[in-house]
Formats: C-alpha cells, structure tokens, sequence
C-alpha cells in the first residue's frame, strides 16, 4: 500500500466477536444500511475491507498479541499499489495526448492542470471521509474501543 497510515485499535470485545460483527454487518443477510458502504473479505485473522465509491482506499485488518498478551488489531489504511499506477498511466496518457494535440494550445494545459488539482484535492477529501466512515463503523462495533496512530 502506498500513502498509508498505521493504527492500533484495542477492543474490549473479543477478536471472534469483532470479526464475526463485520462479517455479519457488512456480508450478513440483512445487512445495516451503515455497513452497506463496505466491501470486503473477513479473515480468520483480520480483514481487508473497501469503501464503495471510492474503490482505491482500503482499510487492511490484522489481530496481533500485543505485550500484555492482548489481542488488538493493526490496521493499515492506504491505497493500493496498483491504484496508484493505473492513476499514474491515466494522469500520463492522458498528458501525452493534449501535448500531441494542442501543442500551441496552452490554455488547454493550464484547465487539465486546473483539473487535475481539483481532482486530486476532491481525492484527499474523500479519503478523509472514507476514514471517518469507517471509522464510525468501528464505534458503532464497539463503543469502548481505543484507537492509536502508530508512526
């Protein structure tokens, strides 16, 4: 994953029951219309989940024992490598056929560089909301949680 960010997050429910509340939250038959903005696989052992709209931005899950023999889960939230290269490929065809079309142009590179700040801004904001969605899904799990950023 790239542009990633670290997380501990100790429940005071156990990994079985965290797990088995995504699992059926998200993947159950009835679904809560909270968890219907997911998409993912449960684990044994964690979980790799996606919000939907923003497919790129995936939230990765796995329970470690920590020093006082506890369960808590690491969470890695980032963008997949992949992403970033299909983002890169696009961002440069796309580059390679206005300077092949418009060379003598140059408004037309100053509104594709205008667009692609404006997407990269829209990007980064829903990333931030993707994060608090998720987030809040989490505390809905379990209100008694703690979340630590790991640098």
């Amino acid at each position: 994953m790239v542009f990633k960010s670290k997380y501990q997050i100790e429940f005071s429910k156990s990994k079985g029951e965290v797990l088995e509340n995504i699992k059926n939250s998200i993947f159950g038959a009835t679904p809560n219309l909270f968890a219907k903005n997911f998409n993912g696989k449960v684990f044994e052992n964690g979980f790799k989940v996606k919000v939907m709209g923003t497919e790129s931005f995936s939230f990765k899950g796995n329970f470690t024992v920590n020093k006082n023999n506890e369960e808590t889960l690491e969470l890695i939230v980032g963008i997949g490598y992949l992403d970033v290269i299909l983002y890169f490929l696009l961002y440069s065809w796309i580059s390679f056929m206005i300077y092949k079309n418009y060379e003598k142009d140059y408004y037309v590179a100053i509104v594709y560089f205008g667009l692609s700040i404006f997407i990269i801004i829209s990007r980064y904001l829903d990333a931030k909301k993707s994060k608090k969605m998720f987030f809040n899904f989490l505390e809905k799990l379990d209100k008694e949680h703690k979340v630590v950023p790991i640098k």
